[in-house]
């Protein structure tokens, strides 16, 4: 009995150890962003993914689902103070981003809980919802790209495939 015991307990260490370093494997491309603007600090964490051919929007990432803007994890976005996103005052705090993407707009999703993985979306802790116009562009981006863009405020571009939007951020 002792010895069957024994057995199990080191294959569920073995089995969590394993399970452990497979995430860890799994999700080590994580990208980490921060840029200021006056006092603010915007703090952004995603997982970048490749198109491996495929062509994205309306086919891979459909349009109008709501989509975690990355692979693995959510993507979460953090604000020092308050903020103002495209003329919509924004609480500090820290969100989990989520995207519903169409042809024309994008709706940008600033939801309360963070830290799921990316397909556990909970539309009622939705907090803040922000409809920003596609921009397309000849050249095409792969693998799923965020950056800052310096303009008279911060700008957060968030592209992909010849697909991407813009957001105005600055300080409240």
């Amino acid at each position: 009995m002792n010895k069957i015991f024994n057995t199990l307990f080191w294959i569920f260490i073995l089995l969590g150890l394993g399970t452990f370093g497979l995430k860890f494997y799994l999700h080590n491309d994580t990208e980490e962003l921060e840029a200021e603007v006056g006092k603010l600090k915007v703090q952004l964490r995603y997982n970048p993914v490749h198109s491996g051919g495929d062509k994205i929007f309306g086919y891979r990432v459909p349009y109008d689902i709501v989509w975690r803007a990355g692979s693995g994890d959510v993507t979460e976005i953090h604000f020092s103070k308050d903020a103002i996103v495209e003329g919509k005052k924004i609480k500090a705090g820290r969100y989990s981003l989520w995207v519903k993407p169409s042809q024309e707009n994008w709706i940008v999703i600033l939801n309360g809980e963070t830290g799921q993985y990316g397909t556990d979306y909970e539309p009622h802790r939705d907090l803040y919802q922000i409809k920003v116009p596609v921009r397309n562009f000849e050249e095409k981006v792969d693998p799923l790209h965020y950056g800052f863009v310096r303009d008279q405020n911060l700008l957060l571009e968030i592209s992909w495939e010849h697909t991407g939007i813009q957001l105005s951020v600055q300080e409240a």
